[in-house]
C-alpha cells in the first residue's frame, strides 16, 4: 500500500531532514542536535531504567565540553532525559504532539526557531522503525 503525504504548505528541508531521519535511522544532522548528545538519546531509550540514569550523567558531563551554542541544546537534552526519567518513554510522545500544536499556533518567529530545535532534538529520542523490526510492505 502506497501512503502520500498531503499538506497544504511545502516541505522545509528540516522537515524533509526529520521525515528522513524518523523512517530510516540514518543521522541526518538537525538543526539544534548534537551529534554526541544524539547518540547518547537513542542508547538512553534503548536502555533499562539503571542504565538511562548513568546515560543521563554521561550526557552531563559531555554538556560540560559544549561550546555556548550547543549548551541550550544540551540543556533541552538532559530536561526530555530527566523527564523520561520521571514520566516514562511516553513522555517524548507527548512531549513531539504539544510541540507541533504550539508550532500550529500563532507564536513569533523567534519562538518558533525554539519549538523546532526542540522539536528536532525530540527526534533523536525516537527509535526508527528499522530499529522497532517493523517491516514495512509499502517503501
Amino acid at each position: 500500500m502506497l501512503r502520500t503525504y498531503r499538506r497544504t504548505a511545502g516541505f522545509t528541508t528540516d522537515e524533509l531532514r526529520r521525515f528522513v531521519r524518523e523512517k530510516t535511522g540514518i543521522h541526518l544532522h538537525l538543526p539544534g542536535c548534537v551529534k554526541e548528545l544524539d547518540k547518547l538519546a537513542a542508547k538512553f531509550m534503548k536502555a533499562d531504567k539503571e542504565s538511562k540514569e548513568a546515560i543521563l550523567e554521561e550526557a552531563k558531563n559531555i554538556m560540560k565540553g559544549l561550546v555556548e551554542k550547543d549548551s541550550v541544546s544540551g540543556k533541552i537534552y538532559k530536561i526530555i532525559m530527566e523527564k523520561v526519567l520521571e514520566k516514562g518513554d511516553e513522555f517524548t510522545k507527548m512531549e513531539n504532539e504539544r510541540v507541533k500544536k504550539l508550532l500550529n499556533g500563532k507564536i513569533s518567529d523567534e519562538k518558533k526557531k525554539e519549538l523546532g530545535i526542540r522539536l528536532n532534538i525530540l527526534q533523536s529520542f525516537k527509535i526508527p522503525l528499522k530499529e522497532k523490526n517493523i517491516v514495512r510492505n509499502d517503501l
